[in-house]
C-alpha cells in the first residue's frame, strides 16, 4: 500500500451552532447504518440559501465523526458562486497533491486522475466533505472507492442524479423563533442580550429563522454597538432585511438569491416573480396554473422546489421557503415586470380566489345570494361529503381568501372584493370569525358603493351588522340593519327588508328588550309571507321560527318556543344545514330542560355540541355548554349543570379564553356540594 501523510483539509468547526438535533441524528444514523453494512456512507444536506448547511456539515465532521478518517478531504465546489463552479479535474489534482503526489506526477486527463485517486484511497478510512455542490457531475468523479468512506455533500438544489449515485437528502428548515433567539444570544455580547430582549425577539422574527440573516444582523449590531437594537428592528420593518443586511457593502442575502434565480429556466424565473405578487402565505397548483396561463404548472413548481425557493407543504400545495425569499420574489416582480403585467397577475389571482370562494359558498350555505355570479358558478363539491370537503378547503384557504379581499381593495378590483365578501360571510359567521368579518365587510361595503350596486351594498351592510351583533357591538349592528332596511325599500327587495327587521329583533333580544324584539320578529314574519320565491320563503320562515323560539325561551315562554323548534329542526336536518341544525338543537336542549325534560334536553344539546365541533364552530360549542349549564342550574339539575360547566372549562382553556375559563370555574365552584 502506498504511504502518504495524514491529510486533514477540513475547515474548523462552526463557532456558533444551535438546534439541528433531528437532522444531525439522522445523519449519524445513516453513517452508522452504512458502516454496519460495510458500504460507503453518503450524507446529503440540502436546503435554501443561508440555512446553515455548511455549519451542520462541519459540526457533523468535527463532533460525531471527529475521530473518524485518516484522510479528511474538503473542497468548496462553488455551486452558489457566479462563475466559481469548481471543475472536478482541478479538485482531483488538489486532492492528489495533498495525498503526496508531485505536481509533475499528476496525470493530465481527468479520468486518469480519478483512477489514481481511487487507487490511492482504496482501503483507507476517508471522510470527504464536498461543500456547495452545483450538480451531480461534480460529485460523480470525486467519490472515493473505499467501502468505509464517508462522503458529506451540501447543495442548495435537489439534484436527481445525486439520488442515482445513492444519496438521499436531509432537508434543513429555517430555525424556530426560540432557536433564532438562541443563536442571536450566542452571536452577541451578553450586555446587548440582557439590555434589549424584546427587540432581539423582534429581530429574530424579522429574519424569519434564516441563520445567514441572523448572523449578518449580529455583525451589524456589533459594528454599531452604540446604537440600540430597536433602531435596527425599526429599519428592517420600514424597508427589508434584503436591503438592510449587508457585509462590507454587499447585500449578501439578495446576492445569493439573485444567483439562485439566475440559475432557473426562463419560465421558472417568471413564475417565481409572479408568485411574489401572491397576497397570501401559500398557494395551490391550480392558482399557479391560472397565473401562468398554463394547463399545468408541474414543471416550474418542481424546478422551484428543487431550488429550495418553494416548499411543498402538502400534495400540490406550496409556499415560499421563508419570508425573505417571498420578499425577494416580490422585489423582482416590481423591477422586472411592468405595471400592466403586475396588475394582470394580481387580478388573475384575486379572481381565482373570488370564484373559488363562490363555488365553496354554494356548498356550505343555503342562503339567498345577491350577486348574479353565484348562479353561474357550480358548487365546488357534490355528494355526501360535500360539506366536509368544502369546509376543509375553506379552512386551508382562509389566510389566502382574507388576503385576497385586501388585495382586491388595494388594486381597485371592486367586483371581486364584493364577490369575495359575500361568498366568505356564511363560513366566517358559522365558524365564529367575527374579527375577520369586521375587518373584511367594510371593504366590501365600500367597494359595492363605488360600483353603484345598491343591492350588493345592502347585503354586505347586513353581513357587517351580523358580525357586529356577534361581537357584542349592538349599537353598530342596529345602525347597520336600519341602513339595510332603507336600501331594501329603495330597490323593493322584500327578502332584504325581512332580514333587516328580523336581525333588529335578534339584536334587541341580546340586550334584554324582549317585547320589542318579538314585535319586530312578528313584523318580519309578515314581510316574509310576501316573498314570491317558494323555496326562499320557506327557508326564511324556518329561520324565523328558530329566532322567535330563542327569544321566547329567553323571555321565559318555553312552551311557545317548542313547536317552532320542532319544525325548524326537521327542516334544517333534511336540508343538510349543519350549523343551523346545531343552533336549533342547542335551543331545543335548553327549552326541553325548561319544560322539565332534562334527559331529552341533554341529548339534544350534545347533538348541538357535536355538530359545532365537527364544523369548527368551537365558540358556538362553548356557548352551548355554558347555556346548558345555566339552564340546568336554574331548574335544579345540578349534576347536569356541573358536568356542562366542566366541559365548558376544558374547551375555554383550549381556546385560550382564560378569563372565560376563570368565570366558568367560579360558577362551577358555586355549584359544588
Amino acid at each position: 500500500m502506498v504511504e502518504f501523510p495524514r491529510v486533514d483539509l477540513l475547515p474548523g468547526p462552526p463557532l456558533f451552532f444551535t438546534d439541528r438535533v433531528e437532522p444531525l441524528a439522522e445523519a449519524v444514523a445513516r453513517v452508522d447504518a452504512a458502516r454496519a453494512r460495510e458500504v460507503p456512507a453518503f450524507v446529503w444536506l440540502t436546503g435554501p440559501q443561508g440555512v446553515g448547511k455548511t455549519a451542520l456539515a462541519l459540526f457533523l465532521a468535527h463532533n460525531p465523526l471527529g475521530q473518524y478518517g485518516e484522510v479528511r478531504l474538503y473542497d468548496e465546489l462553488g455551486g452558489s458562486t457566479p462563475g466559481g463552479r469548481a471543475n472536478p479535474s482541478d479538485v482531483l489534482a488538489h486532492f492528489l497533491y495533498q495525498l503526496g503526489r508531485k505536481i509533475e506526477d499528476i496525470p493530465a486527463r481527468q479520468e486518469e486522475r480519478y483512477a489514481l485517486f481511487r487507487s490511492l484511497t482504496a482501503g483507507r478510512r476517508i471522510l470527504m466533505f464536498l461543500d456547495d455542490v452545483h450538480d451531480a457531475a461534480q460529485v460523480n468523479d470525486l467519490l472515493p472507492s473505499a467501502p468505509q468512506a464517508v462522503v458529506i455533500v451540501t447543495s442548495r438544489h435537489r439534484h436527481d442524479r445525486l439520488y442515482q449515485l445513492g444519496f438521499d437528502p436531509i432537508e434543513l428548515e429555517t430555525l424556530t423563533k426560540e432557536h433564532s433567539a438562541s443563536l442571536l444570544a450566542e452571536l452577541l455580547p451578553a450586555e446587548v442580550v440582557s439590555a434589549e430582549p424584546e427587540a432581539l425577539r423582534d429581530l429574530a422574527e424579522l429574519c424569519d429563522g434564516l441563520p445567514l440573516a441572523l448572523t449578518v444582523a449580529a455583525v451589524r449590531i456589533r459594528r454599531h454597538r452604540q446604537r440600540p437594537v430597536a433602531l435596527l428592528v425599526e429599519l428592517l420593518r420600514e424597508r427589508s432585511p434584503l436591503e438592510v443586511l449587508h457585509l462590507d457593502g454587499d447585500r449578501v442575502i439578495s446576492m445569493l438569491l439573485d444567483f439562485c434565480v439566475d440559475d432557473l429556466t426562463p419560465s421558472a424565473r417568471r413564475a417565481y416573480r409572479l408568485l411574489g405578487l401572491h397576497p397570501g402565505p401559500d398557494f395551490g397548483a391550480a392558482v399557479v396554473s391560472e397565473v401562468l396561463q398554463a394547463a399545468t404548472a408541474d414543471d416550474v413548481l418542481d424546478e422551484l422546489c428543487a431550488a429550495h425557493l418553494l416548499h411543498e407543504t402538502s400534495p400540490n400545495r406550496f409556499r415560499f421557503h421563508h419570508a425573505l425569499i417571498a420578499r425577494h420574489a416580490h422585489s423582482l416582480a416590481m423591477v422586472e415586470e411592468d405595471e400592466s403585467n403586475r396588475l394582470r397577475a394580481v387580478a388573475t389571482i384575486v379572481s381565482w380566489y373570488a370564484y373559488r370562494a363562490v363555488a365553496l359558498a354554494r356548498v356550505v350555505s343555503g342562503r339567498w345570494w345577491v350577486n348574479e355570479a353565484f348562479a353561474r358558478i357550480d358548487p365546488a363539491y357534490a355528494g355526501a361529503q360535500a360539506q366536509r370537503q368544502a369546509r376543509t378547503e375553506l379552512e386551508t384557504e382562509r389566510p389566502n381568501m382574507h388576503a385576497a379581499v385586501h388585495a382586491a381593495e388595494q388594486a381597485g378590483l371592486d367586483s371581486d372584493c364584493v364577490l369575495l365578501c359575500e361568498a366568505l360571510w356564511p363560513w366566517y359567521y358559522d365558524t365564529d370569525r367575527e374579527v375577520d368579518l369586521l375587518e373584511a365587510m367594510p371593504l366590501g361595503v365600500a367597494a359595492a358603493e363605488r360600483i353603484g350596486d345598491v343591492r350588493q351594498r345592502m347585503r354586505l351592510l347586513h353581513d357587517l351588522g351580523a358580525a357586529a351583533e356577534k361581537a357584542g357591538r349592538h349599537d353598530q349592528a342596529l345602525a347597520a340593519f336600519r341602513a339595510v332596511r332603507e336600501l331594501a325599500a329603495e330597490v323593493n327587495d322584500i327578502p332584504g327588508e325581512e332580514s333587516a327587521v328580523e336581525w333588529q329583533g335578534i339584536v334587541l333580544a341580546q340586550i334584554g328588550r324582549f317585547e320589542e324584539a318579538l314585535d319586530l320578529l312578528d313584523e318580519a314574519w309578515q314581510i316574509a309571507q310576501r316573498v314570491p320565491e317558494p323555496q326562499l320563503r320557506e327557508r326564511m320562515l324556518h329561520l324565523l321560527r328558530l329566532h322567535i323560539a330563542r327569544v321566547r325561551a329567553d323571555f321565559g315562554r318555553p312552551e311557545k318556543a317548542y313547536p317552532l323548534l320542532q319544525e325548524a329542526d326537521a327542516y334544517f336536518t333534511i336540508r343538510d344545514e349543519p350549523i343551523n341544525a346545531a343552533r336549533t338543537a342547542q335551543t331545543l336542549g335548553r327549552v326541553l330542560l325548561m319544560l322539565g325534560r332534562p334527559d331529552a334536553g341533554q341529548a339534544r344539546a350534545k347533538d348541538a355540541v357535536a355538530l359545532f365541533l365537527q364544523h369548527k364552530a368551537r365558540a358556538k360549542a362553548l356557548r352551548t355548554m355554558q347555556d346548558m349549564a345555566s339552564a340546568a342550574a336554574a331548574v335544579g339539575e345540578l349534576a347536569q349543570a356541573r358536568a356542562w360547566f366542566e366541559q365548558a372549562h376544558v374547551l375555554a382553556s383550549e381556546l385560550g379564553l382564560l378569563i372565560t375559563a376563570d368565570e366558568i370555574m367560579n360558577q362551577l365552584d358555586e355549584l359544588r356540594p
